[in-house]
């Protein structure tokens, strides 16, 4: 007799390979943003220049830029592009911390990060 086929009727995962990525360590440092530099990209650029900080947010942020636009015949604009500032300036100082306490950990010696 001969033994069956293991891939005929079963579907097989191999041994040791995580399902999710919760049970993986992050894959490196968080990524560090300037403050400074969101600032300027924000006040020249307005929601364009959140992509430097986050694509999500800016894609959000444009979306409804050009709908607030449209709808105020730009006057709009006034009230969305300095909120675009405060929101670029916010987001990347939360990103620095992370950074900045991610590299205090590595520095002490441990894997923590993400609380100072």
């Amino acid at each position: 007799m001969t033994d069956p086929d293991p891939a005929a009727g079963q579907a097989s995962t191999p041994p040791n390979i995580p399902i999710s990525r919760a049970d993986q360590p992050a894959a490196g440092p968080p990524i560090d943003k300037s403050v400074g530099a969101a600032l300027v990209l924000t006040f020249f650029f307005g929601p364009l220049g959140l992509f430097y900080i986050n694509v999500r947010d800016a894609l959000i942020v444009l979306v409804v830029s050009i709908i607030v636009g449209i709808i105020t015949l730009g006057f709009g604009l006034l009230l969305v592009w300095p909120i675009t500032m405060v929101w670029a300036a916010v987001t990347a100082s939360k990103r620095h911390q992370e950074f900045e306490a991610w590299k205090i950990g590595k520095l002490a010696g441990g894997m923590n990060y993400g609380t100072i």
